[in-house]
């Protein structure tokens, strides 16, 4: 008797809920607008401090794990928490099963009012096991991943998995039976080196193009005998979800977020020739830019302090960065992987050319404040500026004026003094053509020729949109 007032005990314990309690462990203050929001809830939890303890765990694991430590920031982190069989969910073998998943979607919704993107549920159960809704169901369905908690093993990694099926465009990296899709970022039956959509990141911390093997296709609709490939050997969309996901899933998991987060991700853009960032971003994000091939120039704001791994991988024309900002924004060694950086020109505030250096802009070609230039005029680079056709000169003075990017000037005025000041020569231009040529025969304005020695060059030019230009250099004089 004893023994089934026990079990009575157990089981009422279990069915009669109490009330949801919603509290938001990361993220607080920040705009829903512009963030990426998750919501955790729970179901088969007796003791509710089992929950919270798991969602706090979930929560530390996810902000830490890349790509989402990159985007921290932008997070809000919702628990949503009951004690009680609140969705069906039952675990069972590898896989949770039973779960409502349009209960899971519409309860969430119903408690929490900032617009939930992401949909967790941790079910109070020791066995391993997780599994992802990410077909459309119907309303309020689908986009949930399950994992058992506390489980055997690495939940952490198993629901990070799971997102990555219903958040990051991502499918299974291990062997079959599955059904591949060409659609998912870390599937294709493309195994050329020069084709493949993940091309970009081959020879990038392991990304290869490594076979699926297994009954592949069979009962999916596909070719039969199709080969099948992932992009890495040990990403957490294959067996070990203690592995990082790759460059690949990160930048796809990126991708996803930056669009619900409002901020537009380049990555892949196949056409975009020049970017002007918005004044306010903070952070160029993940890969923000990669595989880019067109893209010559890019305008980036005072507001942006980092610029993240990997974010103009892949575009070969990149030629000009104009910066505004005087605090050099923080870059590392594969911010610019894979590019020539003596052929970008990186226009910066004048007086910060040293700081910049100072902070690993090392080897671009950024013009410098000229000691001797008049006016804050900056030096010419090797590409834009003023290009003397020689220097010194003996008989006349030809002087090329190419601005950066291929801009075109509508006014262009050029100023020769000597070092002490006077000015020898003027003249106004206002050709369009690319480069303005003006031609100096080495007299002053009263018409003598002047003696030999070293002359500053001052150059401003106006482009079409008002843009400013200055620029100094240095022109011998020698008969």
């Amino acid at each position: 008797m004893r023994t089934l007032k026990l079990f009575l005990a157990i089981i009422f314990a279990v069915s009669i809920a109490t009330a949801w309690e919603l509290r938001t462990i990361h993220g607080q203050g920040l705009d829903h607008a512009t963030s990426l929001v998750i919501t955790i809830t729970s179901d088969n939890y007796s003791n509710i401090n089992t929950f919270w303890d798991g969602a706090n765990q979930l929560r530390d694991y996810l902000i830490a794990a890349a790509p989402f430590n990159t985007f921290s920031d932008r997070i809000i982190i919702n628990a949503l928490g009951r004690t009680g069989n609140n969705f069906g969910s039952v675990a069972g073998g590898h896989v949770v099963s039973g779960t409502n998943v349009n209960n899971v979607r519409s309860t969430i919704n119903n408690h929490t009012s900032n617009g939930t993107n992401v949909f967790l549920l941790l079910n109070n159960s020791t066995m391993y096991g997780g599994v992802a809704h990410n077909q459309n169901l119907g309303p309020n369905s689908g986009l949930l991943a399950i994992a058992n908690h506390p489980g055997q093993g690495n939940w952490r990694g198993l629901m990070l998995h799971e997102m990555g099926h219903v958040w990051g465009d991502l499918h299974d990296e291990y062997d079959g039976p599955w059904c591949p899709q060409n659609t998912a970022a870390n599937q294709s039956t493309d195994g050329n080196s020069n084709t493949n959509k993940w091309r970009h990141w081959i020879g990038i911390d392991g990304v290869g193009i490594f076979p699926l093997t297994g009954a592949w296709g069979q009962g999916c609709g596909l070719v039969s005998g199709q080969s099948w490939f992932r992009p890495h050997q040990s990403c957490r969309m294959r067996d070990n979800v203690s592995d990082p996901f790759c460059r690949v899933c990160q930048a796809s998991i990126t991708r996803v977020s930056a669009n619900v987060m409002g901020q537009p991700f380049w990555g892949g853009n196949q056409s975009g020739t020049s970017v002007n960032i918005p004044a306010g971003r903070t952070h160029i994000m993940f890969a923000e830019f990669h595989a880019m091939p067109n893209l010559a120039s890019i305008t980036i704001p005072a507001s942006v302090t980092t610029i993240g791994d990997f974010a103009f991988l892949a575009c070969p024309n990149l030629r000009t960065i104009n910066i505004d900002a005087t605090t050099p924004p923080a870059i590392n060694n594969t911010t610019f992987h894979g590019l020539t950086r003596a052929n970008i020109v990186v226009n910066v505030p004048a007086g910060t050319r040293q700081a910049y250096i100072n902070a690993g802009w090392t080897d671009f070609d950024i013009p410098g404040d000229d000691p001797s230039s008049i006016n804050g005029t900056k030096k010419s680079g090797k590409h834009y500026g003023i290009i003397f056709a020689v220097n010194p000169v003996s008989e006349q003075a030809e002087i090329n004026v190419i601005l950066p990017n291929n801009d075109r000037a509508v006014e262009t005025n050029v100023v020769i003094y000597d070092m002490v000041g006077n000015v020898v020569f003027e003249e106004k231009a206002t050709n369009r053509t690319p480069v303005c040529r003006v031609i100096w025969d080495l007299r002053n304005p009263a018409g003598r020729f002047v003696a030999n020695g070293t002359y500053l060059v001052v150059v401003e030019a106006k482009n079409i949109n008002g843009r400013i230009y200055r620029y100094s250099a240095r022109l011998g004089v020698k008969r």
